[in-house]
């Protein structure tokens, strides 16, 4: 049995669900940062396919759209088919071939820009903080930019960075997280302070000392040894008391 029609029928049926991935997670770290086998990511496909597909056919049904025979479509999937039933299938698809392709075309766009526009909007609803299925990013991004339940929006992230240096040993920095970025395999690449100190001395002489001038100061992943956080929540202006008349 031939088995390539039907591979292609499948393939051309999760493309959708992979733009609406492809959308929701387009600032994403790396597959390999959430161990993230290919079949399990090809089951998230297939999830996402499934009510993307029912909707395009009830939308394209709805609103006259030249939609290949469902019939002779589902034959194909299941791999049962004829001589007949394959040249139906041919004619079918060359009288309604343009129409179909641009709709589907179409459809995988508009697949690619939903999954953007809920990216956004579990973002701006920090719904991936508290339900972690709808996480978007490796658990890096949360810790350093202070995206934890139970706590506010408005927290600065802070961190303290103990580093070691070619020539002078290890050394602490200390700084708002500005950016970061990691390797394939979820390390660490680069973090990105603002405001940068540099601790000096020990015991009673330490000191912090700004890192200037410094638009950003970058810490390589590698020669990182350890980061402590701390989030610094940013408090509403009190209320202006209306003076006495």
């Amino acid at each position: 049995m031939n088995f390539a029609l039907p591979a292609i029928a499948v393939i051309l049926a999760v493309i959708p669900g992979v733009a609406f991935l492809v959308g929701y997670v387009s600032e994403q770290f790396p597959r390999k940062a959430f161990a993230l086998s290919p079949v399990s990511e090809l089951a998230v496909y297939l999830a996402l396919a499934v009510p993307i597909d029912a909707l395009a056919i009830g939308l394209g049904i709805t609103f006259h759209v030249p939609l290949p025979d469902l019939s002779l479509v589902e034959r194909v999937f299941v791999g049962e088919w004829s001589d007949s039933s394959l040249w139906m299938l041919h004619q079918d698809l060359s009288s309604c071939g343009f129409a179909s392709l641009t709709y589907y075309v179409f459809v995988v766009i508009v697949s690619g820009f939903a999954g953007w526009g809920a990216q956004r909007y579990v973002w701006a609803h920090r719904l991936d903080v508290r339900w972690p299925i709808l996480r978007m990013r490796h658990d890096w991004h949360n810790n350093l930019m202070g995206r934890l339940p139970n706590q506010p929006a408005d927290l600065v992230p802070y961190a303290d960075v103990l580093a070691t240096h070619p020539s002078e040993g290890d050394r602490l920095y200390s700084g708002i997280v500005s950016r970061f970025e990691v390797n394939n395999d979820g390390s660490l690449r680069v973090l990105i302070l603002e405001d940068a100190q540099r601790g000096k001395g020990r015991g009673v002489m330490f000191e912090w000392k700004p890192i200037k001038p410094s638009n950003g100061f970058a810490i390589l992943g590698t020669t990182i040894i350890s980061i402590n956080f701390r989030y610094v929540a940013l408090e509403d202006p009190p209320a202006s008391v209306p003076s006495e008349q």
